[in-house]
C-alpha cells in the first residue's frame, strides 16, 4: 500500500475524507517527521555527551555497555521514523508519538545517570532537552506524569547510592542535587502544562475558524432556496469541465430545465408556495441523478445540477453525448412530474420543459451555454413537458 493510500485510509478515524483532510495529514505528517529530525539531532548530543564522559572514565559502562546503548538509540529512532513514514502512527492516540519518544529518553537517562557519580549534575542538564521536546505535543498530565518519573527516578537512584555506601560524594550534596532537580522538573512541568493549554487554544481557534470558512464557502456556492449549487458554482465546475474537454477532448453535455408556467404559481397561490414547488423540484432532481451524471461535488448531499437563476436549472453531464443526455433529461421529467408537489395551498401539478446539448469540439462556453438555452425555448414553443436537443452551430 503507498503512502498516499495509507493516509486515505487512515484520515477517516480522525476527520471526515476529503481532499482537504488528506492535504491536512500530510502536512502534519511532514512536520513529525521534521520535528522527529529536530529529536535525532537532540540524541546526537546525547550520546555524543555519554561517550565522552565514559572516554573521561566518568561513567561505569563498558565498552559492550556504551554500544548497546547507541544501538538502542539508533533502533528507537529508527523505528519512530518507520512508524511515521508508513503513517501506522495515524491510528494511534498520539500519532506525534511524543509521549513514547520522551517515555525512551527517561528510561535511557536513569539508565546513563545511574552509572554516573561526579558527572551526573551535567549528564542532568539532558532532561532538560528531554522536556522541551515535551512542548511540541504533550498535555498537562502527560507533563506532569514525565516529570514526575524523572524526579522519582532519580529518587531510587539516590537511595540506592545512599543505601549502598557506593558514591563518592557527599550525601546532603546528593539529596540537594535530588531536591532541586525535582523543583526544575516540577516548574518545567507547569511551563509546559502552560504552553499546552495555549497550543490546544490555537488549536481550537484553528478548527473553528476552519468550520467557518467551509460554512462560507458552501453559503457563496449554493441556493439558499434549494440547498443546490448556484450560478457561480455551476459555472465554475462549467469551466472545469470545458477546460478537461480541451485537454483531453472529452465529450459533456448540459441539460437546462425550466418549470412551465412557474410565474401562473406565484400569481395564483403566492410566492411562498412557489418556493414549496422549487424546493420539492429540487428535491426529486436530486434524487432522480444517477452516479455516472455526477462531477464533482460540494458535499455529498447535492448532485452536479442547481439553480441557474428564477425557476431555471442546470445539470453538467461529464462524459456523455448527446444520446445519452437526451435520455437522462427524459428521465429526469417523467420523475420529477409524475407527482403533483404537496404546498399549503394543496396538490399542484407542474411540469417542466428541458433543452439539451453536448459540447462541441472547440466551443465556447458562452455559445454552449447560448444553444442549451435556445433548446429549452424550442421545447417550450411546441407545447412545453418535453425535451429538446440543441441543433449543431
Amino acid at each position: 500500500m503507498s503512502d498516499q493510500e495509507m493516509v486515505s485510509s487512515s484520515i477517516s478515524a480522525e476527520t471526515p475524507e476529503s481532499e482537504d483532510d488528506t492535504v491536512r495529514v500530510r502536512a502534519k505528517q511532514k512536520i513529525r517527521r521534521r520535528r522527529l529530525g529536530m529529536a535525532a539531532m537532540g540524541w546526537g548530543i546525547a550520546a555524543t555527551a555519554t561517550v565522552f564522559t565514559w572516554w573521561l572514565g566518568l561513567l561505569n559502562f563498558s565498552a559492550g555497555e556504551v554500544v548497546a546503548l547507541l544501538i538502542l538509540i539508533g533502533l528507537a529512532l529508527l523505528s519512530f521514523y518507520l512508524i511515521i513514514r508508513r503513517n501506522w502512527n495515524l491510528r494511534l492516540a498520539d500519532p506525534s508519538l511524543t509521549m513514547p519518544h520522551l517515555l525512551f529518553g527517561a528510561v535511557m537517562g536513569l539508565w546513563v545517570i545511574s552509572q554516573a557519580d561526579e558527572a551526573r549534575p551535567a549528564l542532568l542538564l539532558l532532561y532538560v532537552m528531554v522536556m522541551l521536546y515535551g512542548l511540541f505535543g504533550l498535555k498537562a498530565r502527560q507533563y506532569l506524569a514525565l516529570a514526575i518519573l524523572a524526579s522519582g527516578g532519580l529518587g531510587v537512584i539516590v537511595i540506592w547510592d545512599l543505601a549502598s555506601d557506593q558514591s563518592y560524594r557527599d550525601g546532603q550534596l546528593i539529596v540537594m542535587e535530588w531536591v532541586l532537580f525535582t523543583a526544575v522538573m516540577l516548574w518545567m512541568a507547569f511551563i509546559g502544562s502552560h504552553v499546552s493549554s495555549l497550543r490546544d487554544n490555537l488549536s481550537q481557534r484553528n478548527r473553528d475558524l476552519r468550520r467557518i470558512s467551509q460554512r462560507m464557502k458552501y453559503l457563496s456556492e449554493h441556493d439558499q432556496l434549494t440547498r443546490m449549487p448556484n450560478r457561480r458554482r455551476l459555472m465554475e465546475q462549467l469551466q472545469q469541465m470545458l477546460d478537461s474537454a480541451d485537454r483531453n477532448g472529452v465529450a459533456f453535455s448540459l441539460i437546462m430545465l425550466d418549470l412551465d408556467y412557474f410565474k401562473r404559481i406565484n400569481d395564483l397561490h403566492g410566492h411562498g408556495v412557489g418556493d414549496e414547488v422549487l424546493e420539492q423540484f429540487a428535491d426529486r432532481v436530486r434524487l432522480s441523478m444517477r452516479g455516472g451524471d455526477r462531477a464533482s461535488q460540494v458535499d455529498e448531499s447535492v448532485a452536479d445540477i442547481g439553480r441557474f437563476g428564477g425557476e431555471e436549472f442546470l445539470a453538467v453531464l461529464p462524459k456523455t453525448d448527446l444520446d445519452g443526455a437526451l435520455h437522462a433529461a427524459r428521465r429526469l421529467l417523467e420523475h420529477i412530474c409524475q407527482a403533483p408537489f404537496s404546498t399549503a395551498a394543496g396538490p399542484i401539478a407542474c411540469t417542466a420543459s428541458a433543452g439539451v446539448a453536448e459540447h462541441l469540439p472547440g466551443e465556447s462556453l458562452a455559445s454552449l451555454l447560448s444553444r442549451t438555452d435556445q433548446a429549452l425555448y424550442q421545447a417550450k414553443s411546441n407545447g412545453r413537458d418535453r425535451v429538446m436537443a440543441a441543433s449543431p452551430k
